[in-house]
């Protein structure tokens, strides 16, 4: 494998190109990638509650957005603005992202894509410590890297006794808010998170039980890396 810098044109940028969404490129993406199915369900419910399927769903303020994201379709959220800087900033200080040749305002617009990931910080969690932490930001864009960075989330909430206690579905989905909720059965916070999840079970045809189940182990399913190189695009 031969990684090469990451600029526009290289297999580090991201493809902006008939993006695809749908529930049945996420079903087949995650297929491919050898991602179980009760994981590609959940990545299908979640995608509808955080984009209703669309992969250029955006919430921050400009300048950053990538052009095929009309500045009057994105949602306007200082907060999530806010966030997104206080990311790239803490990360960067932890020493990672130091050597990104992407423009700043890429990782610090806000959030985008199908779950609405935070580009610093889910481009570490999911690639720290390799290549591929230079990443081109927009790659959450693209529903085959989002897939990656998406699982890798889900992986590392896995690690967290709140989960060992509780793990079900429904515990994950209350750790995507923030991790601690998975500890808070019953708070305001979780049961409007799970309530929102309802939605999307049902929007995508999941029986409401699916919040009730054991996820497939960690240790059988593919790490963000492991898909990223099987259906991401970053080689050639």
């Amino acid at each position: 494998m031969r990684l090469f810098p990451g600029i526009e044109g290289d297999p580090l940028a991201a493809d902006l190109r008939n993006l695809d969404g749908s529930p049945e490129n996420i079903r087949a993406l995650a297929a491919d990638a050898g991602i179980p199915q009760d994981w590609a369900d959940f990545l299908v419910a979640k995608a509808w509650v955080e984009s209703r399927w669309s992969p250029t769903a955006t919430r921050g303020v400009p300048p950053g957005p990538p052009a095929i994201v009309p500045e009057d379709k994105i949602r306007i959220a200082p907060t999530d603005a806010a966030a997104a800087a206080q990311a790239f900033k803490r990360q960067r200080e932890a020493g990672h992202l130091a050597d990104t040749p992407w423009p700043v305002e890429r990782y610090t617009f806000g959030t985008g894509g199908l779950w609405q990931l935070m580009p610093a910080n889910a481009i570490v969690l999911a690639f720290k410590g390799t290549p591929y932490e230079n990443l081109d930001p927009w790659s959450h864009y693209m529903t085959e890297r989002a897939i990656a960075m998406a699982v890798e989330y889900n992986r590392a909430l896995m690690l967290r006794q709140s989960y060992k206690d509780r793990p079900t579905w429904a515990t994950l989905y209350a750790g995507w808010s923030r991790p601690d909720n998975m500890g808070k059965p019953g708070s305001p916070d979780v049961t409007a998170a799970l309530e929102r999840f309802a939605k999307g079970l049902q929007a995508s045809g999941i029986p409401a039980s699916f919040m009730d189940q054991k996820p497939t182990p960690r240790d059988q399913v593919p790490g963000g890396i492991e898909i990223l190189e099987s259906i991401g695009r970053v080689m050639r």
